[in-house]
């Protein structure tokens, strides 16, 4: 959905600002703080695209619940007006 198309950017960089921040109140050295901090945007780029898929997967099952549900209930009014038409012939 596109709702959710920036969802796995936005978790990648949020980890990475507050990873990257860290480091450099610890004083790390650059080279391995570059390092880790890649592995991090890596990491948290893959699970923010997991989660926006399963959110997308959910909301695809909800939607054809919601049409299921509209059809059979159109359904019973069609038959509920076909009974009564019945019942109003001599």
């Amino acid at each position: 959905m596109k709702k959710r198309r920036l969802m796995a950017p936005i978790v990648m960089l949020s980890a990475g600002l507050i990873a990257s921040i860290t480091m450099f109140l610890m004083q790390y050295e650059l080279v391995k703080m570059l390092g880790i901090l890649l592995l991090i945007l890596l990491l948290f780029y893959i699970l923010g695209a997991v989660f926006a898929y399963m959110l997308n997967r959910f909301e695809e099952q909800n939607e054809k619940i919601r049409l299921a549900k509209e059809a059979e209930e159109g359904e019973v009014v069609e038959k509920e007006i076909a009974l009564e038409e019945d019942d109003e012939e001599p």
